[in-house]
């Protein structure tokens, strides 16, 4: 069956994002996932298609190994390009009057613009102040952990941020392919992914 123009644009936005983010160390880890991987913390961005395009900008730290747990990471932050840009939708929209590659442009040029605000996040150093600013209930088990672990790495990942490999148990599979750097591949399948496969 031959593709929609709809579907068509799709193809076109995740090549155009892929060419984007590479140039910041992002890498495509599945049809809809973009990450950079620091060992200690993940930077993604994550793509859906609903009533229009919907991207998301999320910064990631390995969740805690609790075996009770069903968590595959634990989130600093996350925001949605379209509010991010001042969209009136958290959406980029399709339309009959525009092209695809009107659309298109309009998406990477806002993912452009999005990607200062991962800077905020480029140390664990900077992600325990910002948590501090903007954590709503710092004694939920969830922001203790993500003070406890931030506070636990080595010293030179504290202030730099660098690349490290971290000895850490991750809870699933899902959870490694997301912080772990030798793992190599597509993200494991998870229920729902069928929602927005395009």
């Amino acid at each position: 069956m031959k593709p929609n123009k709809n579907e068509l644009c799709i193809q076109l936005i995740r090549k155009e994002i892929t060419i984007l983010v590479e140039q910041f160390q992002f890498f495509q880890i599945d049809k809809n996932w973009w990450i950079r991987k620091k060992g200690w913390k993940s930077d993604v961005i994550y793509f859906a298609q609903k009533n229009g395009i919907l991207i998301n900008l999320c910064v990631w730290i390995p969740p805690e190994n609790d075996p009770n747990s069903n968590l595959d990471h634990e989130e600093i932050d996350m925001i949605n390009l379209g509010t991010y840009v001042g969209l009136k939708s958290q959406e980029h929209t399709f339309s009959l009057w525009r092209s695809s590659g009107s659309i298109c442009r309009k998406v990477v040029q806002d993912l452009g613009k999005g990607m200062k605000w991962f800077d905020q996040f480029s140390t664990p150093q900077l992600c325990l102040e910002y948590i501090k600013k903007k954590t709503w209930n710092r004694s939920s088990p969830g922001a203790v952990y993500r003070q406890k672990y931030l506070s636990s790495l080595p010293s030179e990942v504290v202030q730099t941020g660098i690349i490290t490999k971290m000895k850490h148990k991750y809870p699933n599979e899902f959870s490694r392919a997301l912080f772990d750097l030798d793992y190599e591949g597509q993200l494991p399948k998870t229920e729902g992914d069928e929602e927005n496969d395009i």
